[in-house]
């Protein structure tokens, strides 16, 4: 992540973790060198910062045992925000990214808290914006072509877990090659061809089961002597070729008996047609004698019943003057029908005017109550109207005492706060001066013990110097070069060296006790100030009181203040619905005047209208007085009435005309034609010859009987060569198509065979996995280059040649080359200072392949925790 690639530039924390308030880290000031590393005691906040790196990026913290929902300070003031901000350089552009997880605060309105719900924004180099936490992780891993988990095995080396790159298995690491060196579409090649491999399994053995099937339903005779060889190729046993010929050898025969079959058949038809045509001929002479005396006995009864038709005629011939006569008096009283139209109109018009002027009277009457109800209503409107002229003016004053309330509770708040502090420091004041007794009586302890060694030791001086005295020089005392009896040490009496360690650790000690004397000494300066403060706005606040009821007098101040305040907001809440309703009424009250105006106009126009059409109606009451003296009927309809009787009436005298018509033309042909058909079949039976029919029968039967034979026999034989012929069909289709499918599925599975590592007796490298170890190889030599520095050429990192057994997939696996033993073993017998040496070589050997590579990922930067 450095140079043209990701670095980190400043990151920014707030009540995040231990780190209570803002924090900035300003990354650009340690140079572009990209390896980072993070030291300090422990609990200093070192993973923090690989925490709010992570969370930043990918909105999870570096560890998996930490949610982002725990990073909350318990440190920081309830006000103070939760986030993490980072930018960084990609490519030479700057982005910048900033999070914040769930957290409780202030509520914005009353004095609750509410929750801050979890959020992110990522900005571009270009202004851009992405918000909403799932969008800017995508577009983060977009940017660093890499995940959170990718990221927190080569970027970070976090405590405690720098072993997960180093021991990773071959999976593990090929998900995280496969996303660096984008090395997915060996993975999809490997995936596609074991899919079509297994495809074309499947294909091939549900052909094998088609062609099987199909020659299950061949069929022959159960006579046939080729039964024997079909037995054997339903079992499967018979050669696919000699089968093929098998059924090609049976439709063939039962074609040729098809054929002979026909023949006879086609004889039989032609006898049997010849004795079907005497038959005939027999029957139809029989059924003429019977059919002719029918015809003269119908014939004789259809000459009388013509007579009667045409007697009937007659009479009706000879009232054609009544016909005449009643059609002119329906004319007539047509003509008078048109008159009621007239009466009618003049009825319906009178009708609707009167309707017109009830629904105008019932209008007029609703109008005139609505003006009233209104007139009522604007005298009401204008009186309350006078009620709230001062509106407005008790609100300025109610303003005024809800500032000064809300000034007074912020001040009480802000001394209850400070007393709270005092409370505080007040504790650690107590803690201090505990710590300031225990260490004052340490120091005096040591004290004592140093001047009791002291005076041992300057009580044994003698002693010493007898104890450092050389036979033959002289004494620094007396000056003799003869020792003969010199004074020897008590046992136990202390050396000058450690009276000097006794006097070093009671000055160690008393150092200690005078430091924690300061910090009891100002902490005390601080809570005498901090009482005189509080004591101080206390009385301007509240009243002179004792600092020990100071607390309890806030509180209840606190809670008085906020109840005014409650009751304050509730009057200019009410002031502000009168100003509303004031407002209302000064708009409504125009509107109300201005309608009652178009309603007293209104009035007077219907009322204009309503004495016009009594007018009106008089004069149309006269005009159907005078129409309905006129005419016979009181209605249209029962004039209609009346000329449809008689209508009726002449339609009954025109129809018996024509039943009468009708009947003796009917009657007439009938006769001519049973005279006819009596002609007709008596000639048939002049002209017809006399047949043998018992003969002819016999005979046809037995011919019958031979043609049903024949045909049975030919219909199986028909179903053979149907169901063989299309056995044949789909056999010959079906093994082309198996041939083919046999051929592309042997070299297609040893292709899938070949890229996902599944060779027997070899070891299981997948294509992608193939293409990973020559990354992999190029990694392995970069990381030794620093390895073998950090161990002064002891160890050397080596990809593992050969799977643990030939069921494992291998090829990513790694080994340890011990040089000083000439051993290779695995990375997993290394101490932990080893391997972390190794981790921290095989990453920045990752970084710097990467940098190399055309993968299109750039990441040189790495922490170190």
């Amino acid at each position: 992540m450095g140079g043209s690639s990701v670095r980190p530039t400043a990151l920014r924390l707030s009540a995040f973790g231990p780190y209570a308030h803002e924090t900035v880290i300003d990354l650009s000031k340690l140079g572009k060198k990209g390896l980072y590393l993070i030291s300090g005691d422990t609990g200093a906040g070192k993973t923090t910062i690989f925490d709010a790196l992570c969370y930043a990026l990918y909105d999870t913290p570096s560890g998996d045992s930490r949610k982002p929902s725990m990073m909350r300070s318990k440190y920081a003031d309830i006000k103070t925000p939760t986030y993490v901000e980072l930018e960084f350089q990609y490519g030479g552009k700057s982005y910048r990214v900033k999070r914040n997880p769930d957290y409780q605060r202030p509520s914005k309105r009353g004095d609750g808290t509410t929750m801050q719900k979890a959020d992110a924004e990522l900005t571009y180099p270009d202004g851009r914006v992405v918000t909403k936490s799932r969008e800017v992780t995508k577009a983060i891993q977009d940017i660093m072509g890499i995940d959170r988990d990718q990221f927190t095995q080569i970027a970070m080396i976090a405590q405690g877990d720098f072993l997960k790159l180093l021991l990773a298995s071959t999976e593990e690491r090929k998900k995280i090659f496969r996303q660096i060196f984008q090395t997915r579409p060996y993975q999809e090649l490997q995936d596609k061809l074991k899919a079509q491999s297994g495809e074309l399994k499947d294909t091939r053995e549900v052909l094998k089961r088609s062609v099987q099937h199909y020659i299950d339903g061949v069929v022959c005779s159960e006579d046939d002597v080729l039964s024997v060889e079909l037995d054997k190729a339903k079992e499967g046993t018979l050669p696919l070729v000699d089968t093929v010929e098998l059924i090609e050898k049976l439709i063939a025969q039962d074609t040729e008996a098809q054929e002979v079959s026909s023949g006879k058949l086609e004889v039989l038809e032609k006898e049997l047609d010849a004795i079907g045509k005497q038959l005939g001929m027999a029957e139809a002479k029989e059924q003429a004698k019977v059919d002719l005396a029918k015809a003269k006995e119908a014939c004789a009864q259809k000459e009388a019943e013509l007579t009667e038709h045409n007697k009937k005629l007659k009479v009706e011939q000879d009232r054609q003057g009544d016909r005449d006569k009643l059609a002119e008096v329906i004319h007539q009283e047509k003509l008078r029908i048109q008159e009621y139209d007239v009466l009618e109109e003049k009825q319906e018009k009178l009708e609707a005017q009167s309707k017109d002027r009830a629904r105008r009277a019932e209008h007029l009457q609703q109008q005139k109550e609505r003006l009233e109800t209104q007139e009522k209503l604007l005298v009401t409107f204008i009186e309350e109207l006078k009620t709230l002229a001062q509106v407005g003016v008790q609100k300025v004053v109610y303003e005024k005492e809800k500032e000064a309330g809300k000034k007074r509770l912020e001040e009480l708040r802000q001394l209850n706060t400070s007393h709270t502090a005092y409370k505080r420091l007040m504790k650690k004041l107590k803690v201090n001066q505990a710590q300031y007794q225990r260490a004052l009586a340490h120091a005096e302890k040591l004290h004592e013990e140093y001047q009791r060694k002291n005076k041992a030791y300057l009580d044994e001086q003698a002693g010493v110097i007898a104890k450092e005295l050389v036979e033959g020089e002289a004494c620094p005392v007396c000056g003799s070069t003869s020792h003969p009896m010199p004074a020897t040490l008590s046992q136990g009496a202390p050396s000058k060296g450690e009276v000097k360690a006794s006097y070093d650790a009671y000055g160690s000690a008393q150092a200690e006790a005078t430091q924690w004397s300061m910090e009891a000494g100002k902490l005390k300066g601080e809570t005498e100030t901090t009482e005189k403060d509080i004591l101080s706005r206390a009385e301007v606040l509240l009243a002179p009181y004792d600092f020990a009821e100071i607390e309890a007098h806030i509180a209840t101040a606190i809670q008085g203040t906020s109840e005014t305040m409650e009751q304050i907001r509730q009057k200019i809440a009410e002031e502000d619905k009168k100003q509303k309703r004031k407002d209302e009424l000064e708009e409504r009250i125009p509107r109300l005047q201005s309608a009652i105006e178009e309603d007293k106009k209104g009035i007077k126009d219907a009322n204009d209208r309503i004495i016009a059409l009594g007018s009106e109606i008089k004069a149309l009451e006269e005009q159907v007085t005078e129409i309905k003296g006129n005419l016979q009927f009181d209605s249209k309809v029962k004039a209609s009435e009346h000329v449809a009787a008689l209508e009726a009436q002449r339609a009954l005298m025109e129809k018996a005309l024509e039943d009468a018509q009708k009947a003796y033309h009917e009657g007439r042909s009938k006769v001519d034609g049973l005279k006819g058909r009596i002609k007709a079949l008596q000639k048939q039976l002049d002209d017809s010859e006399d047949v043998d029919i018992a003969q002819a029968e016999a005979r046809q039967a037995e011919l019958n009987e031979q043609k049903q034979e024949i045909t049975e026999g030919n219909k199986q034989v028909a179903y053979r060569i149907r169901t063989n012929g299309q056995a044949l069909k789909h056999i010959r289709e079906k093994s082309g198509n198996l041939d083919e499918v046999e051929a592309r599925w042997t070299w297609v599975k040893a292709l899938s065979n070949t890229a996902n590592g599944n060779i027997s007796g070899k070891d299981k490298i997948m294509l992608e996995t193939y293409i990973q170890m020559n990354y992999f190889d190029r990694i392995i030599t970069r990381a030794n280059t620093r390895l073998m520095i950090m161990t002064g050429g002891q160890y050397e990192l080596t990809r593992r040649m050969e799977a643990k057994d030939q069921k494992s997939k291998s090829g990513l696996d790694l080994d340890v080359v011990d040089h000083y033993n000439g051993t290779t073993r695995s990375v997993n017998t290394l101490s932990g200072g080893e391997s972390f040496k190794a981790s921290l070589s095989l990453a920045l050997g990752l970084s710097d392949e990467i940098q190399s590579s055309a993968g299109g990922i750039q990441l040189d930067t790495m922490f170190v925790d």
